[in-house]
Formats: C-alpha cells, sequence, structure tokens
C-alpha cells in the first residue's frame, strides 16, 4: 500500500508536494544505494569468511542485478511492468543463493566443531537475506501497482494552473469598456 502510495500523482491540495517523476526518481535512488551497500556488504563477507561460493559466482550475480536493475529503470520511468520482472527474477535467485548457503552452513555447523565462526556467519547472512527479502517486496509492490494501474486506466489528474487576480479598474460603466461608447442620439 505505502509503494501505491508512493508512486501515485501528488493530490491537487497539497501545496508542496514532489511530482510524481521526482518521486520515482527517489525510489530508485533509495533502492540502487540499498543494492549497492548489499554488494559491498556481501564483498567484505565473502572476504572475512570465505564463503562456499567463490568470488566470481558471487560478483557474477551482482553483475546481473545490476544490469536488471537498469532494465528496472527503463521500466518504471514508462511505467511498464513487464521491464520490472528481471530485477525481480534477480533478486529472488539472490535470495534463493543467500537460503542455500544458510542452510549448507547451518548443516555444516552441526557436523563441525567451529560452532562460533559458523554462527556468525549464518547471522551475517541472515542479515543480507533479510534486506534481499525487502528488496523482493519492493519490486512486488511496484510491479503491482504498474500492473493495476494500466495504460488505459490510468490517466494523471489535470493540472490546475490558478493565475493571480487582477483588479481592473474603470472609469467608465462596464457597457462601455466592454462595448466602446454608443452614440449619442
Amino acid at each position: 500500500q505505502m509503494i501505491s502510495d508512493w508512486l501515485q500523482e501528488p493530490a491537487m491540495s497539497k501545496r508542496y508536494a514532489c511530482n510524481l517523476s521526482m518521486k520515482k526518481t527517489v525510489y530508485v535512488l533509495l533502492l540502487f544505494v540499498l543494492l549497492l551497500s548489499l554488494g559491498i556488504v556481501q564483498v567484505i563477507f565473502i572476504e572475512k569468511f570465505n564463503f562456499l561460493l567463490p568470488r566470481l559466482a558471487h560478483c557474477v550475480l551482482f553483475l546481473f542485478e545490476l544490469v536488471t536493475f537498469l532494465i528496472f529503470i527503463f521500466g518504471i520511468y514508462p511505467e511498464k511492468p513487464g521491464m520490472i520482472v528481471p530485477f525481480g527474477v534477480a533478486e529472488v535467485l539472490r535470495v534463493i543463493v543467500l537460503t542455500a548457503l544458510i542452510v549448507y552452513y547451518i548443516i555444516l555447523n552441526f557436523s563441525s566443531d567451529s560452532f562460533d565462526l559458523m554462527a556468525r556467519a549464518v547471522g551475517h547472512l541472515f542479515f543480507v537475506l533479510a534486506a534481499h527479502i525487502f528488496i523482493v517486496s519492493l519490486v512486488i509492490a511496484t510491479y503491482r501497482t504498474l500492473r493495476n494501474r494500466g495504460a488505459s486506466l490510468y490517466c494523471p489528474p489535470p493540472q490546475v494552473h490558478t493565475t493571480g487576480h487582477h483588479v481592473i479598474v474603470l472609469e467608465q460603466p462596464i457597457e462601455e469598456a466592454m462595448y466602446g461608447k454608443k452614440p449619442q442620439r
């Protein structure tokens, strides 16, 4: 509901409101910052814990996320919900990979004696997983909002341009000012 409200034109009564393009720009920028910071955090975790998947696999998955994010950007501005789907698929793929890593490390944790390091790795992975699940929920909400809006159903509210109040002081009757002076008979 919140994304649906955010991706609507501002109400006519709100005097200081962002237009829809500005709202989309802020939304895309915040999503990009979240995605980039998660990528940096994952690189730090890979270096610290030496995860099962090699660095190259994480980098390829991150590049896939970035490319599909660019497609997401080109889908959100003209409101084409079909172009939002690849980014959602990339994020779901990331969630599946992180879930598989968590399950692997939990199983490895019970079969080995190094409980402390593995527990910390699983805790960090849960943090990253929660953030990616949040991104997936944002993408799904965006897709639903744009899909339900539809090109034929949505028409932005008309822009009302108000002009300032003008006062005209006439020193003659209004009929004379509008129609001219009548000839005298």
